[in-house]
């Protein structure tokens, strides 16, 4: 007789042993959701970085290969006869950029003046490359000077 009523008494819960209440509950989910909100939040936000990196990389790359393209032309233009240096460098409005239609290129070639007379004219060539992203239009610019640099003998 006594080990069946301890073993009723071991089954049933005391009412101050309860399990959690319901507002340790609620503080618990509240916590997680907040938790979760932040993580969500967070991962958000190194996207958005992560897209702007990428967006600036590409466009620097556009800058550098237009760079490059202008400084081939001066030199071609120096190597062959009867062409001046600067043939063909001129200013471009803005135009999209061929194979990629979300970036366009603008082009200005401002001729700098030299207090010797005589001395080889030097160019300064801006280029700005602007995209759009979700936070609005972004832009990027490069400058880069250009001489006459071949000697003439």
């Amino acid at each position: 007789m006594v080990s069946k009523k301890r073993s009723r008494q071991f089954f049933r819960l005391n009412s101050r042993q309860a399990g959690f209440g319901l507002v340790e509950v609620i503080v618990s989910i509240s916590i997680m959701t907040m938790v979760v909100i932040a993580l969500h939040y967070l991962s958000r936000s190194a996207y958005y970085n992560w897209e702007n990196a990428n967006n600036k990389v590409e466009a620097y790359n556009f800058i550098q290969e237009e760079i490059e393209n202008i400084h081939n032309l001066r030199d071609t233009n120096s190597m062959t006869a009867g062409k001046k240096w600067d043939d063909g460098i001129v200013s471009i409005s803005e135009t999209p950029i061929l194979g990629n239609e979300k970036y366009k290129k603008t082009v200005e070639v401002e001729e700098l003046s030299s207090p010797l007379a005589g001395t080889n004219v030097k160019k300064k060539i801006t280029i700005t490359i602007k995209w759009q992203e979700r936070l609005g239009e972004r832009e990027l610019t490069g400058i880069t000077y250009l001489t006459d640099w071949k000697p003439r003998y």
